[in-house]
């Protein structure tokens, strides 16, 4: 049973356990190893051990680089003068130790370094995506993509490691060959046979002309190219787009319509019910006038004898004979 002494004894080296290495890089003018310079054996990335900006030289010291290859370098601030990039006919190698002057076929490049190699004669003809200017680095030696189809070819296979959402690396590999645009070499007769059309069946990317073998082993359009809908998929839309249009206003308009209505129902209630109490107070009106005008110059007793009139008309007898009685 582990006692609490012993528990907190292990605690500094779990704490050292879970506690991220720093790489510190050496800034320049600072020493470093010049034989422990390699590429990144998942990126094939120079590695020197200096900052960004800086190259390990022979003497073991860190300098900074003279040239560039991108446009904008990383590992500068925004306001550093950055090194100069090189004129046509020169590269700068990933060292950056200085602009060098493109080789020819045969002779040595670093990896993936197609721009090292000097560009062929008829360089328009063989340019392609999977080249520069026609030329090649294969298996670190410049060659012109120039092999054409059923002769025997050479080829290089590069595996990048890449890693998904939940961290978990993948391989990639991507195939490289010396075939002229239109062939791709074959991994097990070396032969270059023609590429693939869209559709067909394929084992690799590079066996597609599109150089997209999708998980259905078929050749796939290229995971770049953009996606042109067929005209109906335009007319189909387009009439969604009108009847949308359309029921929105006959939508607004059925409301509208059912709101006037309601509104004019009430209008007429209110003006119906303003008439109703308007005659009913002329009407009152017309009674308390009439009761006030009765008679209004004549005396009491004529006022009397006239109710006796009035009285005597309903039950059929004169004046005189109700003062008889």
């Amino acid at each position: 049973m582990l006692t609490f002494p012993f528990v907190l004894a292990l605690l500094p080296l779990a704490c050292n356990l879970f506690t991220p290495v720093r790489a510190d890089k050496a800034e320049i003018g600072a020493a470093c190893e010049y034989a422990a310079v390699h590429l990144d054996v998942t990126t094939y990335a120079l590695v020197t051990g200096c900052v960004p900006s800086a190259y390990c030289s022979s003497d073991n010291i860190c300098v900074a680089r003279t040239c560039r290859r991108d446009e904008f370098p990383y590992g500068y601030a925004e306001d550093a003068v950055l090194p100069p990039r090189c004129e046509e006919g020169y590269v700068c190698p990933d060292e950056g130790s200085g602009c060098v002057a493109q080789v020819g076929p045969g002779e040595t490049c670093q990896v993936d370094r197609d721009d090292e190699c000097s560009k062929a004669d008829d360089w328009s003809d063989l340019s392609s995506s999977r080249n520069v200017n026609g030329s090649i680095c294969l298996n670190q030696a410049c060659q012109y993509q120039n092999v054409t189809l059923n002769s025997t070819c050479q080829i290089e296979n590069l595996v990048f490691i890449e890693y998904t959402t939940d961290g978990n690396p993948v391989s990639d590999i991507r195939s490289r060959d010396n075939c002229r645009r239109g062939g791709y070499c074959d991994g097990t007769s070396l032969t270059c046979l023609r590429t693939l059309n869209i559709g067909e069946s394929c084992t690799a990317d590079k066996e597609c002309s599109s150089y997209n073998c999708n998980a259905d082993k078929k050749c796939a359009v290229q995971a770049h190219s953009k996606v042109t809908p067929a005209t109906w998929v335009y007319v189909i839309v387009a009439l969604c787009i009108v009847l949308l249009i359309a029921g929105t206003f006959g939508t607004l308009w059925y409301f509208h319509k059912k709101s006037r209505a309601e509104h004019q129902i009430m209008l007429e209630q209110y003006y119906t019910e303003q008439v109703a109490y308007r005659q009913s107070l002329f009407h009152l009106s017309q009674t308390r006038d009439s009761l006030f005008s009765l008679h209004k110059s004549s005396n009491q007793d004529s006022a009397r004898q006239t109710l006796l009139v009035h009285s005597s008309e309903d039950d059929g007898s004169s004046p005189r004979d109700q003062n008889d009685r």
